[in-house]
C-alpha cells in the first residue's frame, strides 16, 4: 500500500504574542498538527524546533485522574512542569470558579468541573504557547463567556494557536489565519480573506456531498506519513 503525506512542505512559525487560527475541514489533520507542535506526536520527516514552553491541545483532559481530588490533580501536573507553589492551586481554582471542589474526588464532581479544570491548567500554568483544539472555550455554557475573556486576556509574549473547523470560534480572538487544505498550510495576510476562503471550502464540500447519492462501502485505510517543519 502506497503511503501519502498528511502534510506537504509545511513551514509554520509561531512568533511571540501571535494569535493564530488554523482553519481546516474535519479530518484534515488539524488535531495532528497540534500534537506535533506540542510533542505528543512525532513527524516521520522534517524538523520541529521548540524554544519555548507549549501546552497540550486544550481542552484535552485524558491525563486527569478521576479518583484523585481536584487539588491533587493540579498538584501532580504542576510538579511535572516544575511548579512548586501551593498558592497557584487556589488561584487556578478561583480563575474557573471551582474552589469548592478542591478537596473532592474528580469522579464525584459535576461534569463541568473536569472541563474547567482542564481549561485552567492549560491557560493558567504560564505556557508560552497555548494550543486549542476546535474550541477556544471547551467548557460548560455557563462559564464559556468568562473562558473566552480569559483567552482574550492572554497577552504578549504568550501566543495562542486555535485549530478549528468553525471560524466563529476564532473571529474575535485571532488575527492571523492559516487554512489547511489538500495537505498544505496557507497563510492569509488578511484574516478576513482567510475566513472567506475557508467558508468557500465548506460550501464546496457541502455541494459535493449533496451530489453523492450513496457513499458506498468504507474505503481501505491508508498509511499516512507526516511531514512537517515548524
Amino acid at each position: 500500500m502506497d503511503a501519502r503525506a498528511l502534510f506537504k512542505d509545511v513551514d509554520f512559525r509561531i512568533e511571540a504574542g501571535a494569535r493564530i487560527a488554523v482553519l481546516g475541514l474535519p479530518k484534515s489533520g488539524k488535531t495532528t498538527l497540534l500534537r506535533l507542535i506540542c510533542g505528543t506526536d512525532y513527524a516521520d520527516a522534517g524538523t520541529i524546533d521548540r524554544t519555548s514552553s507549549v501546552s497540550w491541545p486544550i481542552p484535552m483532559a485524558d491525563f486527569l485522574v478521576a479518583y484523585s481530588s481536584v487539588a491533587a490533580n493540579m498538584n501532580f501536573i504542576m510538579r511535572l512542569y516544575g511548579i512548586d507553589d501551593d498558592g497557584v492551586i487556589s488561584k487556578l481554582a478561583e480563575l474557573v470558579d471551582i474552589s469548592e471542589f478542591l478537596n473532592v474526588r474528580l469522579a464525584q464532581c459535576p461534569r463541568h468541573v473536569r472541563q474547567r479544570l482542564a481549561f485552567a491548567l492549560g491557560v493558567g500554568l504560564g505556557f508560552d504557547v497555548c494550543l486549542f483544539d476546535e474550541r477556544v472555550a471547551g467548557v460548560d455554557k455557563e462559564f464559556k463567556p468568562k473562558a473566552i475573556e480569559i483567552v482574550k486576556a492572554i497577552t504578549a509574549p504568550r501566543a495562542i494557536v486555535v485549530a478549528t473547523s468553525n471560524p466563529k470560534e476564532v473571529a474575535d480572538v485571532c488575527d492571523t489565519v492559516f487554512v489547511l487544505e489538500n495537505s498544505e498550510l496557507t497563510q492569509f495576510q488578511n484574516a478576513e480573506e482567510g475566513f472567506a476562503h475557508f467558508k468557500s471550502l465548506v460550501a464546496k464540500g457541502t455541494e459535493e456531498d449533496s451530489d453523492i447519492p450513496d457513499a458506498g462501502p468504507e474505503p481501505a485505510e491508508e498509511e499516512f506519513v507526516l511531514e512537517v517543519g515548524i
